[in-house]
């Protein structure tokens, strides 16, 4: 809820062990092992509705891989993974030491068992001068931007920056979205890159959209609402950036590299992805 005071920013949950959540649940899905019995059972009535979910978040993350490789290769040496989740691994700083070893990453999310797992991952896989956590709600994102440009270990304001949205804008509601992606817009410099995943329906078959539909619902049961949005919407939300080709697009025609394929092409659409770039002016 947001803070008195100040609309545009939000107090941190506290820890909830009544409700599935869905970093849990997708690390569930993911096939990891940080989650709870409510948790995989709910995992398991949601591919119950849509079996190619699992499919569908291993796509999301080929793509996040693609997308950091494509950052780092054209200079980009610090990544912020916005609503980062319970890991997986491989993690997003793993993805970037992958091919720039000397790159910086911090985590961001609001979910305090998230935060805490990923805590213990990066101590255990990560390094301490280049990666870093933070508990903190991305919708609030002056007031973040603040906190981790302070210290420049973190992020380097005058730097670009990477800004990771990997399966997190569907869970924003209309208008938080718009204006959270404006702020960081503005405030990250010049050469940087936003990478963002959407849901959406456009161009699926009606009984694949019946089916998303239906998924939507069961998320909204457990106060986890889906936004689904068109491609036009999802290109609206990155108007103030350039798009890299091939634009706004499927995540599996970003991903045309040799990979796991989707056992339905009819969902192929409903995994939008893109990379955006501030230019120099």
């Amino acid at each position: 809820m947001p803070i008195s005071g100040d609309p545009h920013a939000y107090r941190l949950p506290t820890i909830d062990l009544e409700r599935p959540h869905t970093s849990r649940i997708s690390n569930r899905l993911l096939g990891g092992d940080l989650h709870w019995a409510i948790d995989r059972h709910f995992a398991d009535r949601a591919t119950a509705i849509l079996p190619e979910l699992p499919d569908l978040l291993r796509l999301n993350r080929r793509f996040l891989a693609l997308a950091i490789k494509f950052c780092a290769d054209r200079g980009i040496e610090q990544f912020l993974d916005l609503g980062c989740g319970t890991p997986i691994r491989p993690m997003t700083h793993e993805l970037v030491d992958n091919v720039l070893p000397t790159g910086r990453c911090t985590y961001v999310d609001i979910d305090p068992v998230a935060i805490a797992h990923t805590q213990l991952a990066v101590e255990e896989h990560g390094a301490p001068n280049r990666h870093d956590v933070l508990h903190a709600d991305l919708r609030s994102s002056s007031r973040l931007w603040q906190t981790i440009t302070h210290d420049d270990r973190l992020i380097n304001p005058h730097q670009p920056v990477a800004i990771i949205f990997s399966d997190v804008l569907h869970f924003l509601p209309p208008g938080t979205n718009e204006r959270t992606l404006a702020t960081y817009t503005d405030l990250m410099p010049p050469g940087s890159y936003l990478i963002a995943t959407h849901l959406s329906t456009d161009g699926v078959p009606a009984e694949v959209v019946n089916r998303l539909l239906d998924l939507r619902a069961l998320y909204g049961s457990i106060g986890q609402p889906v936004t689904i949005r068109s491609t036009s919407e999802f290109t609206e939300l990155l108007s103030d950036l350039q798009l890299v080709a091939p634009g706004v697009a499927s995540a599996a025609r970003w991903c045309v590299s040799p990979g796991p394929a989707l056992a339905s092409n009819a969902l192929d659409k409903t995994w939008l992805a893109a990379i955006a770039h501030k230019p120099c002016r």
